[in-house]
């Protein structure tokens, strides 16, 4: 019987009822999967695969490379269906970078939240803040972007941009990281 009981968290042990951040945390995945899956217009069903296979994952074993797979197959079901050149309407981009967004943060969460554990009332407040924060840079930087024309450049032109977009804001990061450590 204390073998089964071992296996258990402290707060189950004891007998008082397990925290339910676990499970919805989880739920927040399998949402933000659903929804990588609904929102595009057309499905390639090998990309389609990819993404069901990469969310389970990650709703299973969420310190795994499953958000991962889920991520990387979901947008390129995104561009199997609009092509490099497309044109989706805005709620469709804004929807699914939501998603990626919550199947990306709520999986490095429940990679960190054990299922049954209470996830103290602190913890999920400065989570939910560093998600608010987050979320509102992405606005400000989508709507200035919606100022900007579209270049009419090749495709190198727009990823060297994109990298150097990803530098100017990764650096940073990382000198923040680094200085706490």
């Amino acid at each position: 019987m204390n073998r089964l009981l071992a296996g258990l968290p402290e707060s189950a042990r004891a007998g008082r009822r397990p925290g339910v951040a676990g499970p919805a945390v989880r739920l927040v995945i399998a949402l933000a999967g659903l929804a990588l899956l609904a929102i595009p217009a057309e499905h390639d069903p090998v990309w389609t695969t990819l993404t069901v296979i990469g969310v389970l994952v990650a709703i299973g074993s969420p310190d795994q490379a499953g958000a991962g797979l889920g991520l990387g197959a979901a947008i390129g079901g995104w561009f199997a269906a609009y092509g490099w050149d497309g044109t989706p309407p805005l709620a469709d981009v804004v929807g699914f970078a939501l998603a990626l967004y919550l199947l990306h943060t709520a999986t490095a969460l429940a990679a960190a939240v054990p299922l049954g554990v209470r996830l103290r009332a602190e913890v999920l407040r400065r989570w939910l803040w560093r998600c608010l924060a987050e979320l509102a840079v992405a606005a400000v930087l989508g709507a200035a972007s919606y100022g900007l024309g579209r270049p009419s450049s090749s495709g190198t032109l727009v990823l060297l941009g994109l990298a150097g977009v990803l530098l100017l804001v990764g650096v940073p990061v990382l000198l923040l990281h680094r200085r706490r450590n």
